[in-house]
This record gives structure tokens, sequence and C-alpha cells, in this order.
């Protein structure tokens, strides 16, 4: 069943409407994505599955603004964006409150503590206060690595970082957390146990999950699941 977008007066976190990518190699062209929706409702979890190399990455640029499309639109809750435009500065700024950004790599920077790392999305904001330099030892002790505070990341073990990496996420208390295979990296069981965290941290904080696995168990565990084939996304479950 092809995945359609909800054009309900519910409100959503997240929505798309046929999103459509491709890339050029010399005289041809690659179609990625052909006519892509979906939307996701508030404190509501979907998770995407498909073959590497699928375009499932490409995706979750393009609604994060990080990437520009070839065509359609981009919805962050009511306001309205052209996949094909140049993201615009105002854009830029309410990407910093309206989305966190998981990645496989963790992307932390190494010269940095753990403290330094979770607070920066703050400071990139202009929102440093003390009340952020607050939330971030809450979000490390809910991470359950808020003695690592003062540590940097390359004495952390995998399953460490990326628990850091979900509160740097979260630090600016974004509507949607956007998740590149957060658990590509780690090991089965540290796997499962950082996914619980990801989706009971989600839920608590309510901030809507979108998330892009290869796990089907882990799929299975998000509210609603799709897959991303021939550059549609079709509903599963």
């Amino acid at each position: 069943m092809r995945y359609e977008v909800n054009n309900s007066t519910e409100q959503f976190s997240l929505r798309a409407k046929s999103l459509k990518k491709s890339f050029a190699f010399g005289d041809s062209k690659l179609e990625v994505l052909r006519s892509v929706s979906l939307s996701l409702k508030k404190a509501e979890s979907l998770s995407i599955q498909g073959d590497s190399g699928c375009g499932k990455s490409t995706l979750l640029n393009l609604l994060a603004r990080l990437e520009q499309g070839d065509d359609g639109e981009i919805f962050w809750g009511n306001k309205k964006m052209e996949a094909a435009r140049k993201q615009d500065a105002k854009q830029i700024a309410q990407r910093g409150t309206y989305i966190g950004v998981i990645y496989q790599a963790y992307y932390l920077i190494p010269e940095l503590t753990v403290f330094q790392n979770v607070i920066l999305p703050a400071r990139l904001n202009g929102s440093l206060n003390p009340q952020k330099q607050e939330r971030v030892i809450n979000l490390l002790k809910k991470m359950g690595v808020e003695q690592k505070a003062n540590q940097i990341p390359p004495k952390l073990s995998g399953g460490e970082r990326q628990r850091v990496a979900i509160a740097r996420a979260l630090i600016n208390s974004p509507k949607v957390i956007l998740a590149d295979e957060p658990t590509g990296n780690l090991d089965e069981k540290t796997g499962g146990e950082v996914m619980d965290l990801l989706l009971q941290t989600c839920e608590e904080e309510k901030a809507s999950l979108l998330l892009v696995t290869h796990n089907p168990k882990f799929a299975e565990a998000t509210n609603r699941a799709a897959v991303l084939r021939d550059g549609e996304l079709n509903q599963i479950a």
C-alpha cells in the first residue's frame, strides 16, 4: 500500500508531499525519490526500512532541509516549504529548535567534553542560559551517562557516544527527531538498549520520531512502519 500524506485538519509535526530527488551521473540521471509523501503526528513514531542506497538518508536530509529536492513540499508544523528552493536564514534558525538529528556515526566533536558537545546546539542557536545548562545535566542523567559529563568522546564506548548524541539532539526541545540508523555501529544488546532509550525519551519529551533502520525488530517498536522501495514510500503497518 502506497504511503499517502494525511491532509486532514489534525495537527502534524512533520509532513511531506510528493518529494522528488535525482542525481546526475554524466549523461544519465538516477531517480532516488520519485514521489514520497508522509505525515507524522505529534509525539508519534514512524520507522522506514529499505535496501542500502534506496534513498533513506537522502529523504531525511530533505526533511531536515539539509539538502534540496527536485520538487515537492515539506511542512514543519504549519510552515510550508518548497523542497526545490534553497533554505533561507529563517529556516536555518528554525531548524535549530524544530529538528533534532541523530546519525549512525555520532558526529561528536572529539576535542569537546560530553557536556560541551550536548550544549553546543543551544550555544549555536543563541539560547545558552542556566536553564539549558541544567537541561544538559538532566538529559545526561536520563541517558545514564551523567558521570561522563567531563569526559571526551574518544574515551567513551559506542553506546555511550550514541546516548550523548541523543541528548545533543534533544537539547533544544525539538518537535521532531530524525534518526538515521542510530544503532548501526552498535552490537545487538547495546543497540537494543539505545533504541529503547530513544523511543522512551521521545515519548516523554513528546517529540515525533522518524527512524531509519535495517532492524525489523526496531521497526516494529514504532507506532507505524513503512518501507522505501523504487523511490516510493509504502506503508506496511
